[in-house]
């Protein structure tokens, strides 16, 4: 069996590494070392990080009614 066909689990480290950094590129992604400031940051969630725009919507519909 060659190394492609090894499930995850069953590879070393490295090769573990090897492949994640094969799938990453092949995807567009950016892998980031472990030692990354982003890792320090506590958790975050941004609920609506777009409010709506309320007065643009009133006064569209001043100038529909008029």
């Amino acid at each position: 069996m060659n190394e492609k066909d090894q499930p995850l689990s069953e590879l070393s480290e490295e090769e573990y590494q090897e492949t994640l950094r094969e799938i990453s590129e092949r995807l567009g992604l950016k892998m980031l070392p472990e030692d990354h400031p982003i890792y320090q940051e506590p958790p975050t969630i941004i609920l609506n990080p777009f409010p709506k725009n309320d007065s643009k919507e009133e006064e569209d519909e001043e100038q529909n009614s008029e």
